[in-house]
């Protein structure tokens, strides 16, 4: 019984021997108020037997060293190859090569959820600031009209691609600098783990599997960090973790330190994998 109705997640939840979600932050968040979607009180007093292990990708079909869709191949230990990469998708989305500008990506579905109503207000902002952006995306149709406008008003700074294409996915995760990934809430997310694999550090909202896979640079731990981060969903805040991305790629050092130390990240299905079977023998044990 669930609110004077009748709720089959929920009692899958009780009666289940082991519940997972897919991100550790993702399932503290479930339980609280705001993302428990009024299962939280319930999820809270099972808590024992609740674990998020994060998602896998395909190592092999994302892998900068083999990767079909690229113009050069590199690797985390010979990045020549990235260069390429952006000077060609540069010249793919009709801008004009800058060099020590950064290029700025987005591969997203233009919805709410992925909080791309906080970067419309500040996008020229951030081009003014001496950067450059591609987008491929669909969804509301505000949000479309919105980064068109933007792009026709910016013709050298500013490319958007409303749609999908995979092949052009490939090439923006490889030759982008930075990819922005604004979520509200985001249970794991796939995009950063493919921007770490090519090297290319995500600009996250640290909320679930975000907070769990992006260690935000903050001056001090260039041997662990691979990205950069804000907590408030707010222009403001994304505008502030944005522009910290851009002062940093300026020190070319720190910036293929931070690099490799996403590229060397292990987000194989593998290693979920082993995860979900202690899960599964932990589960077994109790039947």
């Amino acid at each position: 019984e669930h609110f004077g109705e009748i709720n089959f997640m929920k009692g899958g939840i009780i009666f289940a021997d082991q519940v997972t979600t897919v991100s550790p932050t993702y399932t503290r968040e479930i339980q609280g108020g705001v993302m428990g979607a009024g299962l939280d009180g319930l999820l809270r007093s099972l808590s024992w037997k609740l674990t998020g292990i994060l998602n896998g990708i395909d190592m092999e079909q994302w892998n900068p060293a083999t990767d079909k869709h690229l113009p050069a191949s590199y690797d985390r230990d010979t990045l020549g190859g990235k260069e390429i990469a952006k000077r060609a998708l540069v010249s793919e989305s009709g801008l004009r090569y800058q060099a020590g500008t950064p290029l700025i990506g987005a591969v997203s579905r233009l919805v709410e959820q992925k909080g791309f109503q906080l970067l419309t207000p500040i996008l020229p902002r951030i081009l003014q600031a001496g950067a450059q952006f591609v987008l491929l995306g669909s969804g509301e149709s505000h949000l479309e009209r919105e980064f068109q406008r933007v792009a026709s008003e910016h013709r050298e700074a500013c490319s958007v691609t409303i749609g999908f294409d995979n092949a052009l996915a490939h090439r923006i995760y490889a030759g982008c600098d930075m990819l922005l990934v604004p979520s509200l809430y985001e249970p794991c997310g796939l995009s950063q783990m493919y921007a770490l694999r090519y090297g290319t550090l995500p600009v996250v909202r640290l909320t679930g599997g975000l907070a769990d896979t992006v260690i935000p640079y903050d001056g001090s731990n260039a041997h662990v960090a691979n990205g950069f981060g804000f907590v408030t969903p707010s222009p403001a805040d994304l505008y502030a973790a944005t522009w910290t991305g851009i002062l940093n790629f300026k020190d070319s050092g720190v910036w293929r330190r931070l690099q490799q130390n996403g590229m060397r990240t292990d987000f194989s299905w593998d290693r979920s994998a082993r995860e979900y079977e202690a899960i599964y023998r932990r589960a077994a044990s109790a039947a």
